[in-house]
């Protein structure tokens, strides 16, 4: 999903002459959250393998498999979608579902730190609802919403 999600931001096309301007930033934004992410993901990955016992080259093959998967998705999703006679709406699409599958995989990460964090709950819980009512709020800024 990460190489879609890269894919599709930078085919987003411009709603409007203002937003031309600034229409690469959001292919430069997916592809920074990815780029620092993935580092994470990849020691979180080969850190679990050495210590369950696995051998070293077997933990650089996964490792560079993971490594290969965004770019291999990337150019997959690319290729799929260029390719379709109405990928306007296809790139509309696959921005909600990967935009959703990141929201589940940030809840997966927020909701276990609420329920173990008693003494945080309350403020762990206020921070989410902010985030999600800024993420509704930042919907309106878009011109297609404003009357």
């Amino acid at each position: 999903m990460d190489g879609v999600a890269l894919t599709v931001s930078c085919l987003r096309p411009p709603a409007n002459e203002q937003e031309v301007a600034v229409w690469g930033f959001w292919g430069l934004a997916a592809f920074l959250a990815i780029f620092l992410h993935k580092p994470l993901d990849a020691i979180s990955i080969t850190s679990v393998m050495s210590a369950s016992g696995w051998k070293p080259s077997t933990c650089t093959a996964v490792n560079v498999s993971f490594a290969l998967m965004c770019p291999v998705g990337a150019l997959l999703a690319w290729w799929g979608i260029v390719g379709t006679h109405s990928h306007i709406y296809l790139v509309s699409h696959l921005l909600a579902f990967s935009a959703g599958i990141f929201f589940c995989i940030s809840l997966s990460d927020l909701l276990p730190e609420m329920q173990f964090h008693a003494h945080n709950q309350w403020v762990l819980t206020i921070s989410l609802m902010a985030g999600l009512g800024l993420a509704w709020a930042l919907m309106w800024l878009d011109p297609v919403h404003s009357f």
